[in-house]
């Protein structure tokens, strides 16, 4: 399962759609690419779009994180739209996918 866990310090996402050893569905495919973009566009835009932000962030294979220390406001209205991506996805591939939101709390 990827999990999505978001707080007011930062987002991870961790994880695979696949179980260790088991052959990927369909769903588990559709729903990594899906992650998989959403994740490379938050980093993107964040560098591209916010030139006065210097995000710590982490990117590899099963694994994105994320810092929200020092970002400019715009570059969190970035994250917030990712976490609203990931629910969205989530809700059509709710075995493959978990977003944590403590955002809110």
């Amino acid at each position: 399962m990827i999990i999505i866990r978001s707080d007011h310090h930062g987002v991870t996402v961790q994880g695979h759609a696949t179980p260790a050893g088991h052959i990927p569905s369909k769903e588990d495919v559709e729903a990594c690419a899906a992650i998989t973009a959403l994740s490379h566009q938050l980093i993107g835009g964040i560098l591209q779009l916010t030139p006065r932000s210097d995000p710590v962030y982490e990117l590899d294979h099963g694994l994105m994180t994320l810092s929200t220390d020092g970002l400019t406001q715009r570059a969190r209205f970035l994250v917030q739209a990712f976490v609203v991506g990931c629910l969205m996805v989530m809700e059509g591939y709710p075995d493959q996918v978990m977003v944590i939101d403590e955002t809110e709390t």
